[in-house]
C-alpha cells in the first residue's frame, strides 16, 4: 500500500463523510420539529396545507434515510462511506504508518543556541500512547454501531422500502410491522457521534467546531410558520 498518494484521498473522504454528517443532523432536525408540531399544524391550516406539509416530511424522512446509508452504512467500493475509512483504520500496514504521521513533532524555530530537540522523544511517544489508545476506541465503537438494532433497523429501511419497494407475499414492506421510528434515523447520529469526530483527529489532527444540533433554530422558525395565527 502507499500510504503517501493513499493517505490524502482518505482524508478527503472522511472530510466529506463529516460534511454529510452535519447535513444530515439538519435534515433531522427539521424533521423531528414537524412532528412536534404535527397537532397544531392540523388544527390551524387547511387539508391542502396539511397534504403539503406531508410531503415535505416524507420527503425529509426518506432524504434522512438515504443520507445515512450512503455515508455511514453503504459499503460499495466507489462510494465515499464510514466503512472505508474505518477499513484503512483497520488495516495494520496504513495504521502504522499514520501512527508515525500522527506521532510526528511539529516543526520547530531555533531561537537560541539551546537544544530544544530533547522534548522530541517524548513528544512522540506520548502521541503514539494517544493514538492507540484512540483508534482502539473508535473501532470498537463502530463495532457496536454496525452490530446493533438500528443500524439494521435503518439498512432495511432503506433497502426495503426507501430504494427498493420490497412486495413479497402479495405485501408491500410493512414499516410499522418491522418496528422503525423516525427517532432511529437521530439515534445513529447520536451514535457515530461519539466516534466520528475522534476518528477525524486521527486522520486529519483537526476538530469541528460547528455544533451538530446548532439548526434547531431555524427548524423552529421555519415549523412556526404553520402554527402562527
Amino acid at each position: 500500500m502507499n500510504f503517501k498518494q493513499n493517505f490524502p484521498t482518505t482524508q478527503n473522504m472522511l472530510n466529506e463523510i463529516c460534511c454529510g454528517y452535519f447535513s444530515v443532523w439538519r435534515q433531522v432536525l427539521m424533521l423531528k420539529e414537524s412532528t412536534k408540531n404535527s397537532d397544531d399544524i392540523k388544527e390551524l391550516n387547511s387539508n391542502t396545507v396539511c397534504l403539503g406539509v406531508k410531503c415535505i416530511q416524507e420527503a425529509l424522512l426518506f432524504s434522512t434515510i438515504t443520507a445515512i446509508n450512503s455515508w455511514f452504512i453503504d459499503q460499495y467500493k466507489q462510494t465515499a462511506s464510514l466503512h472505508h475509512v474505518i477499513s484503512k483504520l483497520k488495516d495494520d500496514t496504513f495504521s502504522s504508518y499514520l501512527e508515525n504521521w500522527y506521532s510526528k513533532p511539529p516543526k520547530t524555530i531555533k531561537l537560541n543556541t539551546i537544544d530544544t530537540s530533547s522534548w522530541y522523544e517524548p513528544f512522540i511517544e506520548e502521541k503514539k500512547v494517544e493514538f492507540k489508545n484512540k483508534r482502539k476506541d473508535v473501532l470498537y465503537k463502530y463495532e457496536c454501531f454496525i452490530s446493533s438494532d438500528v443500524y439494521k433497523r435503518v439498512r432495511d429501511l432503506r433497502r426495503k422500502y426507501v430504494a427498493h419497494k420490497d412486495f413479497k407475499n402479495g405485501q408491500l414492506y410493512n414499516v410499522e410491522h418491522h418496528s422503525h421510528q423516525i427517532s432511529d434515523s437521530e439515534t445513529i447520529l447520536n451514535t457515530i457521534e461519539e466516534f466520528i469526530f475522534t476518528l477525524n483527529q486521527l486522520m486529519n489532527k483537526s476538530a469541528y467546531l460547528d455544533d451538530s444540533k446548532s439548526f434547531e433554530s431555524v427548524s423552529r422558525e421555519f415549523w412556526s410558520t404553520f402554527t402562527s395565527t
